[in-house]
């Protein structure tokens, strides 16, 4: 018997939150090495995808005969594309098995979702056992996130988890190729995962409502993201020209958060990313992705032991225990067939 086993990664969006939803718009999206796998398994029954989740002790399943509906959207919504458009006649077990890295228990000792890209990665790497073709995979992800999510999202999520790290918009993705082993991300755990779909709603309709402002910062937001795909790509690091854009990017989204009256900056997180700007080897440090309260992102260049234990003990001074986590530059999709 063999097992199929597909692979995806994490992602963080260092820039163009927000501003991506408009098709002339890109981000910076980032590969990380959370992955999230999923293995398929023959069954011998008929007619059957059984979607196995052992992070939420879920089994649901699904007639090849009919599309019908669980409590789980995802799983929805990733059998109704299956299923509509022919991907097999073949009975399978698809079992879950993400790293633990995509969530968080919070206060309340509730699993919430860390921002890192579960969801893309469970579409991705669900669908990703059926096709091959990485194009046609990501038009047919793209339908399933859009049914799970109510057409919200721009998908660089799901692009990310297919080709790694990238330039992307709705229009066109170029590959990231200028980020190394010497490259990490930290990421800090701020322990209270929220919705992404309600920030963008948020920011959405303040966007909507002050057409003027818009345009200015779809505009701002598009200089920030070139200049930082640059600056990624360059192979003679400057330091200083990675601060100050920085300081500029971040400077706009806290207009932004202002006028929408959303949190995609917050404070305790504005001190956190201060503090750790000041190491040497921190470039960037952002809210990603729709921003709040998910995480806090820093874009590093061989971060030492000395600067990742100053930040943990400044996380400490303000309540946050365990909080900061270690990854790597990843690669997109994988697949992979093991005999069992």
């Amino acid at each position: 018997m063999q097992k199929f086993i597909c692979s995806c990664p994490g992602k963080v969006l260092l820039a163009g939150g927000y501003a991506i939803l408009n098709p002339n718009n890109h981000g910076v999206s980032i590969a990380i090495n959370a992955r999230f796998r999923t293995e398929k398994i023959k069954l011998q029954e008929k007619n059957q995808i059984i979607f196995r989740s052992e992070q939420f002790f879920q089994e649901i399943k699904y007639s090849l005969n009919q599309i019908s509906q669980s409590e789980n959207i995802y799983f929805d919504a990733i059998f109704q594309i299956i299923f509509q458009n022919q991907l097999t006649a073949d009975s399978w077990l698809i079992e879950t098995k993400p790293d633990s890295a995509f969530y968080t228990q919070n206060q309340k000792n509730k699993i919430t979702k860390l921002g890192l890209g579960s969801s893309a990665g469970l579409i991705v790497s669900s669908l990703g056992q059926f096709i091959n073709d990485n194009e046609m995979l990501y038009k047919i992800a793209l339908q399933a996130n859009m049914i799970a999510q109510e057409n919200k999202g721009s998908g660089f999520d799901i692009s990310t988890a297919i080709y790694g790290s990238q330039l992307f918009s709705k229009n066109e993705v170029k590959p990231l190729d200028g980020l190394d082993k010497n490259y990490q991300i930290l990421l800090i755990d701020l322990k209270q995962g929220q919705s992404t779909i309600k920030g963008i709603n948020t920011i959405q309709k303040c966007l909507s409502e002050n057409q003027k402002y818009y345009n200015y910062f779809l505009e701002t937001s598009e200089k920030c993201v070139m200049e930082l795909f640059y600056l990624l790509q360059e192979q003679k690091l400057v330091r200083e020209k990675f601060l100050k854009l920085n300081q500029e990017y971040r400077s706009l989204l806290r207009e932004l958060s202002l006028l929408a009256n959303y949190d995609i900056e917050p404070k305790i997180s504005t001190e956190i990313i201060d503090f750790s700007i000041a190491q040497p080897s921190v470039l960037w440090g952002i809210c990603p992705g729709a921003g709040g309260y998910d995480a806090i992102a820093l874009l590093c260049k061989d971060v030492t032991e000395k600067e990742i234990k100053a930040i943990k003990e400044f996380l400490l001074t303000k309540g946050y225990e365990n909080a900061l986590h270690m990854y790597y530059i990843d690669h997109g999709i994988q697949r992979d067939i093991i005999n069992i």
